[in-house]
């Protein structure tokens, strides 16, 4: 396991600094010693600050609940029935760890998991539901809206005076959860101060229902207290200390970042500030459009970025309209076989469709198959050893199980068995992979990227960065989107030969206005397209 880094400055000795230009030199990150019971929540996938947090359990299930993932092509509904939850509170948020009994992803229920509350503790306010009297607020996830989608994560209010609700987006409502593929446990944030009007004093009860409206599971209603919450400590972004400064001891930094098809030739203002202030040794980037080269990259890069030596880049064949490049300062990226070619999809990829499928859906899949799997890989020579770099960009949406979800999973073996061919090439000292996962569906593909691919055979190591804020790992967000803030994107890397020393996901909207200005960024700079880039420091050595 890597050693616990804490996410924050100290909030005594920070607070204690003034932001003068020698604050750049300081560490960004300290050890955090405090039990984990103490630590502040982060919605990272590692759950051990929940440990003393008191258990609710106890409900209800019936008997037509469906059973867990389903292991063959058709998708098997689950509703998923619960074991418990945790609650927790600050005075930035409310914090809930739910668990379920079987694996679901809470953002593609064929039901819905709905969360109501008596938030302000007031009975004789809001409306009854599901035995709650004063329900100010309903989180739900996988709620039906307005236009007929059954997905995301909604919030449903209702003003005073008004006899009918409204559901509001996750983002709008300050809602995070975590993570965004089927697990058996989520935590998940709600903001104070939002669409939820939290008060002294909250009740709430967490029920699992079908796709009819009819309670499958349920657990007991609760009253928690939520007066005098603690402070949340200074955050990176508003410390002292320069947030987007290297640890001392970082070799080399990464900068992973989907860019969003044609939005980087688009607006290369806003990408070239955020790359600029994170000022990277080694920039990989997935989903970038077709119809380009590498030249064209090149030049774009060291209009953006002057400075130094200059900018080389490999563009990537395959992938069709969602290429990679890999982009280094001196040294061009050597290409790695096979991804020097259009790196095929197997045939059985046809099967995917349904026998009924138009025409037309068969040909775009044709056409998928002939653009090949969205990856390239390439050697570069950084800080003086050669390391293949793999960047990716896999199927987007899908339910657990279904044709999307299946198809990422073969396009997650097809760059393995890329990889494999290019590691056992040799030439090499370490590997690093990064890029646009899209697990909303199964974990797999995940599994599948980091099992056995080291240079020696162990598995890979996942980089756990968290965004300037300190609330979350969240790298994708969009408000005019019915989904949750989530980490969608990954960073896979060697521990055999290569040392992960720090790193964040950056939102320049989590940094003070002193650090926008200092960085010469502004609040939506790093928000040119719906995912955030990946900061990644590194080194030589065996990783961490």
């Amino acid at each position: 396991m890597m050693r616990s880094i804490s996410r924050r400055a100290s909030m005594v000795a920070a607070l204690a600094l003034s932001l003068v230009s020698g604050a750049a030199a300081a560490q960004p990150y300290s050890i955090d010693t405090r039990p984990f019971h103490e630590r502040e929540v982060v919605l990272d996938g590692v759950p051990r600050e929940w440990e003393a947090a008191p258990w609710i359990s106890g409900g209800r299930r019936q008997a037509h609940r469906h059973g867990g993932l389903p292991a063959h092509p058709q998708p098997v509904p689950v509703y998923p029935p619960l074991r418990g939850m945790q609650v927790r509170h600050d005075a930035d948020a409310v914090y809930l760890r739910i668990q379920l009994a079987q694996e679901a992803a809470l953002q593609s229920l064929p039901g819905t998991l709905v969360l109501v509350m008596d938030a302000d503790g007031d009975p004789a306010s809001g409306w009854r539901a599901h035995g709650v009297d004063g329900v100010d607020a309903a989180v739900e996830f996988s709620p039906v809206w307005q236009e007929g989608m059954h997905a995301g994560i909604g919030v449903r209010t209702r003003s005073a005076g008004e006899d009918t609700t409204r559901l509001v987006p996750a983002y709008a409502a300050g809602v995070i959860t975590a993570p965004s593929h089927a697990s058996e446990f989520f935590e998940m944030r709600i903001a104070r101060g939002g669409a939820v009007p939290f008060g002294a004093r909250m009740t709430a009860r967490l029920l699992s229902l079908d796709s009819a409206g009819a309670v499958v599971d349920s657990l007991r209603a609760f009253t928690m207290d939520l007066a005098d919450p603690a402070p949340r400590p200074v955050t990176r972004g508003e410390g002292p200390a320069d947030p987007l400064a290297r640890r001392a001891a970082a070799e080399f930094r990464m900068v992973s970042w989907n860019v969003g098809r044609e939005t980087m030739f688009e607006r290369p203002e806003a990408f070239g500030a955020a790359l600029r202030a994170l000022n990277p040794d080694l920039l990989v980037l997935d989903e970038v459009a077709g119809g380009h080269s590498a030249r064209e990259v090149e030049a774009l890069l060291n209009r953006m970025v002057p400075g130094g030596q200059p900018w080389r880049a490999a563009y990537g064949t395959s992938g069709g309209t969602q290429r990679g490049v890999i982009a280094t300062r001196g040294a061009a990226p050597v290409v790695a076989a096979p991804f020097a070619d259009i790196l095929p999809y197997p045939d059985s990829v046809l099967d995917l469709l349904p026998a009924d499928a138009p025409p037309q859906a068969r040909q775009a899949m044709e056409r998928r198959r002939a653009e090949g799997v969205p990856a390239l890989g390439a050697v570069v020579q950084v800080a003086g050893q050669p390391l293949l770099v793999v960047t990716m960009d896999l199927e987007s949406g899908g339910t657990p199980g279904s044709a999307r979800d299946r198809l990422r999973r073969m396009e997650a073996l097809a760059i393995r068995e890329a990889v494999v061919a290019a590691m056992r090439a040799g030439g090499v000292d370490g590997l690093v992979m990064a890029g646009d996962l899209n697990l909303v569906g199964s974990p797999e593909p995940l599994e599948l990227l980091t099992r056995e691919l080291d240079v020696d055979d162990r598995r890979l190591w996942v980089a756990q960065p968290l965004r300037l804020d300190d609330v979350s790992s969240a790298t994708w967000e969009n408000p005019e989107e019915p989904f949750a803030p989530s980490r969608l994107d990954y960073v896979l890397y060697s521990q055999a030969s290569v040392g992960w020393v720090g790193g964040f996901v950056f939102r320049s909207g989590d940094l003070s206005p002193e650090w926008q200005a200092r960085h010469g960024v502004t609040d939506d700079t790093s928000r040119v397209t719906d995912h955030l880039p990946v900061v990644t420091d590194l080194r030589w050595g065996a990783g961490r």
